[in-house]
């Protein structure tokens, strides 16, 4: 609905001679009700005095609360939005500062009796609530039972004194007259605010329901916008719609976005050639590193296999089933030789793009990498207990892995001809004589 059409206005005439009819009087709020204009927003910070950062989730704990409090004393928010449980501590953090502690009653779903919302609000005003957020009596309002929904908002803002009281109506869930009917209810009954949102609704503040609100109250209360608001354009947005207060979670954010981007109405730049190159580098390099990695464990738990399938088959006596497993094993563990080999390469050269790139962003991240590769570096807890050809500097990672797997091979090699040693007699003998002689080399 057009906030200029004569039916917009014929709307507020009519719900206003429905709550005359009802006897539902203007009354006069404890407290003097001023309404500030708002200050242009140029940068972010620009929007802390608007900002109550909140708190309000059922898991928060007094150490997120503390921190809470001290974000808001660095950034010098309006308040802090807490829930009840943890007001008293909140306003021993906030003590000798100008920011409020705000809390919340009958929330978030407002179904609460009246006279449980009253108590609570007492309760709070005494561990030192400065202002209450209470969520209207939301089935009522729908129902149109506007008496009840009147009563419960007076009654609170009767107990809360000279606190401000904020009225959530959780616009999200309302129709237009809906909203409307509420924004006149928290008026007649001396509220000081209406609240778009709790935040834990389907639909957050929007800036048609600023503006709608603003419309209905005029300047006679502020409107606080809470819900969904988690960046400086969409705050800033929310203020120049008509909203004197900011109900965020994420202020610390939005107070500290870049200002110059802002001020100049720029973008934010996007990362540069070498950045990009950067981490595509990286990328390769810790994807072909780690299935290098990958590829030892493979080779093992096959390896692992192997074995056991050719004690089987000798336990069983299939000669040549043995022997076809043994040669399996000495052909994988050489396939895995070459494939070690064709990683490495992959790796490698991830590895020498890293390094380029790291010189022209003056990083040393990877300086001593080739020291790293070395057997000798990742064991000097204990180097001085081993011989030292084990850890010359051409004895790497690379080294020891490739020597297992050739060893592996000639292993299952002599493991396949041993499976045929009474097949091939003699022959079996000289190949015996033949490996005797070339270890004893």
């Amino acid at each position: 609905m057009n906030l200029t059409d004569e039916n917009y206005e014929k709307s507020i005439q009519n719900i206003n001679r429905e709550f005359d009819a009802l006897k539902l009087k203007s009354l006069e709020p404890a407290i003097r009700r001023i309404v500030e204009k708002p200050k242009p927003i140029k940068i972010p910070i620009d929007l802390a005095p608007y900002i109550e950062h909140a708190l309000l989730k059922p898991d928060a704990t007094l150490k997120e609360v503390i921190k809470l409090c001290d974000e808001a004393k660095r950034f010098q928010f309006r308040g802090i939005c807490v829930n009840p449980i943890f007001v008293e501590e909140a306003q021993k953090q906030l003590t000798g500062t100008n920011c409020l502690v705000v809390t919340v009653v009958g929330f978030p779903l407002g179904g609460s009796l009246t006279a449980i919302k009253v108590e609570e609000t007492k309760q709070v005003i005494r561990l030192g609530a400065n202002e209450v957020d209470m969520v209207i009596a939301l089935g009522a309002l729908k129902d149109g039972d506007y008496k009840t929904v009147y009563q419960d908002i007076q009654a609170v803002v009767e107990a809360a004194g000279s606190i401000p009281v904020k009225v959530i109506l959780e616009a999200g869930l309302l129709e237009v007259n809906e909203k409307i009917a509420a924004c006149l209810l928290a008026d007649r009954a001396g509220a000081a605010f209406v609240k778009t949102s709790t935040g834990f609704g389907s639909k957050g503040a929007t800036i048609e329901n600023v503006r709608l609100m603003r419309a209905v109250v005029g300047n006679r209360l502020g409107i606080k916008a809470a819900g969904g608001i988690r960046n400086f354009q969409t705050a800033r947005a929310m203020i120049k719609a008509g909203a004197t207060r900011l109900g965020c979670t994420t202020s610390v954010a939005i107070v500290t976005e870049s200002t110059y981007n802002e001020v100049h109405n720029n973008q934010p730049s996007e990362p540069n050639t070498n950045e990009i190159a950067l981490k595509y580098a990286w990328d390769w390099f810790s994807y072909h590193a780690n299935q290098r990695l990958n590829e030892f464990h493979f080779f093992l738990i096959i390896i692992g296999f192997v074995i056991i399938g050719y004690f089987k088959s000798m336990e069983l006596e299939l000669t040549y089933f043995s022997f076809l497993i043994g040669l399996f094993g000495a052909l994988a563990s050489i396939a895995f030789w070459f494939l070690d080999i064709r990683n490495e390469e992959l790796v490698n050269c991830g590895r020498h793009a890293l390094d380029e790139l790291e010189k022209q962003f003056g990083l040393e991240i990877r300086k001593y990498d080739n020291q790293r590769r070395c057997l000798k570096k990742s064991l000097d807890p204990i180097s001085s207990l081993l011989p030292t050809c084990l850890l010359s500097s051409a004895v790497t990672h690379r080294f020891w892995l490739r020597l297992i797997m050739l060893l592996t091979s000639f292993a299952f090699m002599f493991a396949a001809f041993y499976a045929l040693r009474e097949p091939l007699g003699p022959t079996f003998n000289f190949f015996l004589i033949v490996s005797a002689e070339m270890f004893t080399i």
